[in-house]
């Protein structure tokens, strides 16, 4: 499956932007994917969605490093969707919209993350209030740090209290 996707920069003669982005998909065979991704995105300004068909192990921790395969921006709601995706192991990043389409600097660019990490879908799966936020300011070294040691005491504790 083939996908096009149009984003909301698409103006008529009139100058009207679209309200939503919008995806096309095609296929050279038979069947088009069904597989689909969405939520919300809050953030005070234009945001997209960006999203990396993860395919190796090693790839699981560099997606970042390099271009997304799917991006789609929100609506002035928020609202984004990922359409005609096949079954794997998904990684989903919002940015600013202007910033969508590039790799990712962890240093420069602030993004929104989803709960969950690794997104598995299904050949028909719908992963629906796959929601985020970004920041209006990055946080400091430190303040990540912090973040990061609550975040694994918590994970830490569901795991032990589900072990028997």
């Amino acid at each position: 499956t083939y996908i096009v996707s149009i984003n909301r920069t698409l103006k008529d003669e009139h100058n009207v932007f679209l309200k939503k982005a919008l995806q096309v998909a095609y296929s050279t065979g038979s069947k088009i994917n069904k597989g689909s991704i969405e939520g919300t995105i809050n953030h005070n300004k234009a945001a997209s969605a960006q999203l990396w068909k993860i395919i190796s192990e090693e790839d699981d921790s560099l997606f970042y490093k390099r271009e997304p395969d799917y991006v789609i921006d929100s609506s002035d709601k928020g609202d984004y969707q990922f359409q005609f995706l096949s079954s794997g192991d998904y990684k989903l990043i919002s940015v600013d919209q202007s910033s969508s389409g590039t790799i990712i600097n962890p240093n420069r660019t602030l993004v929104g993350l989803p709960w969950v990490t690794l997104l598995q879908l299904g050949s028909d799966d719908t992963l629906e209030s796959i929601n985020m936020m970004i920041p209006e300011k990055s946080f400091s070294k430190k303040m990540i740090y912090i973040l990061s040691c609550i975040l694994f005491q918590y994970v830490n504790e569901l795991i032990w209290k589900k072990l028997p």
